[in-house]
């Protein structure tokens, strides 16, 4: 769970030891369908645009932010962290792909999941090399 949620219901307070794993919960976004979109002005789609990377970059600053105070607001209290071997961060990444056909098709219709895959795939691709 994320670093800010185990605090606020102060989850270390019965379970003292933290994994420090860079995992991301997907929090929301903003869909709107073609015929509408295809409806706005140009001006208006730029807008638009300009305004989602700029409230993506500010909400990704402040929830790093916030993770770190958190987890330090915990570690105050006791919490220990321990750092994950490659080795072992493979073995958990290994462990989750085996859920996603689990997720494709039950929680998340299978086009959708397809389409984030593939975008996904070309994001990350387009960034290799590229520190976040």
């Amino acid at each position: 769970m994320p670093p800010t949620a185990a605090l606020a219901i102060q989850l270390d307070a019965i379970a003292p030891h933290m994994l420090d794993m860079n995992w991301v919960p997907l929090v929301g976004a903003a869909v709107v369908t073609k015929k509408t979109w295809d409806a706005l002005p140009p001006e208006a789609q730029d807008v638009l645009r300009k305004t989602a990377l700029e409230a993506g970059k500010q909400i990704k600053i402040d929830s790093r932010r916030e993770n770190l105070e958190s987890i330090e607001v915990m570690r105050k209290r006791g919490l220990k962290v321990h750092t994950l071997t490659p080795e072992v961060n493979a073995q958990w990444d290994q462990v989750v792909a085996k859920a996603h056909p689990k997720v494709r098709g039950t929680a998340v219709p299978a086009d959708i999941y397809d389409e984030v895959v593939s975008q996904l795939k070309s994001f990350r691709a387009a960034r290799e090399g590229v520190k976040q």
